[in-house]
């Protein structure tokens, strides 16, 4: 029974050879990924509505969400670079 055991496991590593290489995300840097997604695109719903509607300060508003949005989005590119990097350097 050992045996089987012992070639199953064998088995699963030569498989996982033939993998792409995988990746890991934690659910807080999905649930941050989708935070600053979500702050984009309210910021253009906002700034579209206050165009429409001739409210100066709303559309400014959802200009600001968009940048913010979208800046936070770039520091989660960053830092998933850099933690590949790692990755590849690591390994």
């Amino acid at each position: 029974m050992a045996d089987k055991s012992y070639v199953a496991g064998n088995a699963q590593n030569k498989a996982d050879q033939h993998l792409p290489e995988r990746i890991t995300i934690t659910m807080a840097d999905f649930l941050d990924k989708a935070k600053h997604r979500a702050e984009e695109l309210i910021g253009e719903a906002k700034e579209k509505i206050g165009h429409r509607t001739d409210n100066d300060d709303l559309a400014a508003e959802g200009t600001k969400d968009q940048i913010s949005g979208k800046t936070k989005q770039l520091g989660d590119d960053i830092s998933d670079a850099a933690s590949d990097l790692k990755n590849k350097l690591t390994n």
